[in-house]
């Protein structure tokens, strides 16, 4: 649960700055229906994750330091240790995450919109 709750705001990212990089594409309505619907559940998903760590783990987790290594702290109902991610770590987390939401158990099928045809 930690893992998405650091992964899942970098895929959102990612996949905003990839929706604007599908506008220069000539057909780029076909995908932007797939992206908008991934979106939708990957904040749905981050969502529910903060909610269930906060008030059901009574866990809260915040970045303590960006650099080289990626550190997050993660304090509450007896915890209290430093989670560490390296920049290939976040990549390969964060790829993974995508991967599933767009083709994996967490892939959505996703109706293309009526102007997805029109130019």
């Amino acid at each position: 649960m930690i893992n998405n709750y650091v992964t899942i705001p970098m895929a959102i990212r990612v996949l905003r700055q990839d929706r604007e990089v599908l506008n220069d594409f000539k057909m780029y309505r076909i995908y932007l229906s797939k992206i908008d619907a991934v979106l939708e559940q990957l904040q749905q998903d981050f969502n529910a994750t903060k909610k269930h760590l906060y008030t059901i783990d009574h866990v809260k987790i915040s970045c303590i330091e960006k650099g080289d290594t990626m550190k997050y702290s993660v304090r509450g109902n007896g915890m209290n240790e430093v989670f560490e991610f390296t920049p290939s770590e976040l990549r390969s987390l964060t790829s993974e995450l995508m991967r599933d939401y767009l083709y994996g158990d967490k892939a959505i099928f996703s109706e293309l919109k009526e102007d997805t045809w029109i130019n």
